[in-house]
């Protein structure tokens, strides 16, 4: 009862389904999409995506970008011609995954985080060298780590002890910049929007693109402005665009909004899924994307 979706429920009297995945990306959103549509067709379908939805879908290999997550291995697309092209999963098996060695140079080859991230941060001999090839990230990082394991020793069960906010911090900077200068990613994030707008339109759905910025997104565009205005005034010539953004930046209780479980706010706590719901609502009304569910006995995704 805590999602916003299950709030959705309640306000239309359909049952709205939830397909949510963590730590996908609009990539992999539109892939399960085109999946599961054919069998819970809908004549609306919500799709929220995050801004750090940039990087997840340059990823192939997601432990390029978010170290030690070694089993994120996923698709892509690239952009050929102006328009997609799929890359298939490398890793479709557990056969494969067990001889993974052999597929890396094709990962690689897709992945830009191999040598955009992944090949900078290594630390190797001489160490001195290597530390200070980037001292802005690994110098704090190093202090950090060896003061929560000898001094400090924060509680082993938050879910970003204090080492985490160099690496939040990067991150944060890094979708900035790729939404602002990356070519490659924006050129992919517009092709992307343009596949769900088509997809919609042949299937016979209204798109409902839902924007939702953690609270670390909110606190960045408060004090520096906007940097993904570009792409979702992009998305809205094209289909419904709810950004929360402009709701969450007049919010005084934006902590509150968040869960807990994070100061970087990557989910959104039970009131703010609650009040998200009553937002999504009453612009979905204003929009008249409500009149199109039959209520009382439909479903929206």
């Amino acid at each position: 009862e805590d999602v916003f979706t299950w709030h959705l429920s309640e306000k239309t009297c359909t049952h709205v389904l939830n397909f949510a995945v963590g730590n996908y990306g609009l990539d992999q959103a539109i892939l399960r999409l085109k999946r599961e549509y054919p069998r819970y067709r809908t004549p609306v379908v919500v799709l929220g995506v995050v801004p750090s939805t940039i990087v997840r879908i340059l990823s192939v290999w997601k432990h390029y970008n978010e170290y030690g997550n070694t089993l994120g291995f996923k698709p892509r697309f690239i952009m050929r011609r102006g328009r997609l092209d799929l890359i298939r999963n490398f890793i479709d098996e557990e056969s494969k995954f067990l001889s993974y060695r052999q597929y890396l140079p094709e990962i690689q080859r897709y992945d830009p985080f191999y040598e955009m991230k992944f090949r900078k941060d290594m630390l190797c001999f001489p160490y001195v060298a290597s530390i200070m090839a980037d001292p802005g990230r690994n110098i704090p990082l190093l202090t950090l780590v060896a003061w929560d394991r000898w001094l400090e020793r924060s509680n082993r069960q938050d879910a970003y002890p204090m080492p985490m906010g160099v690496i939040m911090k990067r991150n944060l900077k890094l979708r900035v910049q790729l939404f602002r200068e990356n070519e490659e990613a924006k050129e992919l994030m517009r092709g992307l929007a343009e596949e769900l707008a088509s997809y919609s339109s042949q299937q016979g759905f209204s798109p409902v693109f839902l924007w939702m910025p953690q609270k670390d997104d909110v606190l960045f565009v408060a004090r520096h402005g906007e940097y993904y205005g570009e792409f979702v005034d992009y998305v809205r010539e094209r289909m419904p665009v709810i950004d929360l953004t402009p709701e969450l930046l007049g919010r005084r209780d934006l902590d509150g909004m968040y869960s807990d479980d994070s100061q970087y706010g990557g989910h959104l706590s039970a009131a703010g899924n609650a009040w998200a719901a009553e937002l999504i609502y009453r612009r979905m009304e204003e929009e008249g994307i409500l009149k199109q569910l039959p209520f009382g006995k439909g479903e929206a995704v």
